[in-house]
């Protein structure tokens, strides 16, 4: 391969690596189930904390053992991260556009959760 372009390649994996923006507010995905799932409802917002750590919050609504909201705090490493609530890992994903977030947790596999950027 032609140097040129090796670097071509590199420069353009590192530039979509850096350019995920977690931070923000999304709107719920209203096609969620919410008779099997505990779904986000309204709006979910991230905010950044220094130096790596951001909030999330979002009110939930559906099958969610009686919560009403999920908020918590978490290390984001990338397009992933996980939440922690009463021991529960909640995984979080950011599309590779950063405009949507999709949670699941093991407690729920089938349920897909998203929210989309605003």
């Amino acid at each position: 391969m032609h140097p040129t372009l090796i670097f071509l390649l590199v420069v353009s994996i590192i530039g979509s690596a850096q350019s995920q923006t977690w931070a923000g507010t999304y709107t719920a995905d209203p096609s969620c189930n919410k008779a099997g799932c505990c779904c986000f409802s309204g709006q979910a917002v991230v905010i950044k904390t220094p130096p790596n750590t951001y909030a999330f919050a979002s009110k939930v609504a559906g099958l969610c053992f009686m919560l009403t909201s999920l908020s918590g705090n978490t290390t984001l490493t990338g397009y992933t991260g996980t939440l922690t609530l009463s021991g529960v890992p909640i995984y979080l994903q950011l599309s590779s556009d950063s405009r949507s977030i999709t949670a699941t947790t093991p407690l729920s596999p089938t349920c897909i959760v998203r929210a989309m950027k605003v």
